[in-house]
């Protein structure tokens, strides 16, 4: 039994659908609608703040993340070294800090977005970016 046998039929063709589906769509879309392909692309520095292809990161590191965390109980015994069982907890932890990079956790300071918006945070942040 290999590898890409213990993956289902239908992950392996979603997967290569949706990025060839990416690798055709969005320089089209870059050709036909360069305003709407900036929105999507746009990054956390643009003044319209985070594009929708960085908001949705988030939505395939989060699977990954657990994943990994669940693949490094089940399966770190039976793995041929034990580094490798550390290699994938530690590839699931620095996935949750990519993940919070791309949702922008704690970028209030410089108009990044918010997750949490309330008066009271809006003023302890304008405290903390002024000192």
């Amino acid at each position: 039994m290999n590898a890409s046998s213990a993956c289902p039929r239908g992950f392996n063709i979603a997967a290569t659908v949706s990025s060839l589906l990416l690798i055709i769509i969005l320089p089209l879309l870059a050709w036909l609608d360069p305003d709407t392909f900036v929105s999507l692309i746009a990054t956390d520095d643009s003044a319209t703040g985070a594009g929708l292809l960085e908001d949705l990161t988030v939505l395939v590191l989060i699977p990954g993340i657990l994943c990994g965390l669940y693949a490094f109980y089940r399966y770190r015994g039976r793995l041929p070294h034990p580094v490798i069982g550390f290699w994938v907890l530690a590839w699931s932890l620095a996935s949750i800090y990519f993940a919070g990079e791309e949702a922008s956790w704690g970028n209030g300071c410089g108009g990044g977005k918010r997750l949490i918006s309330s008066k009271v945070s809006m003023t302890r942040e304008r405290r903390l970016c002024t000192t």
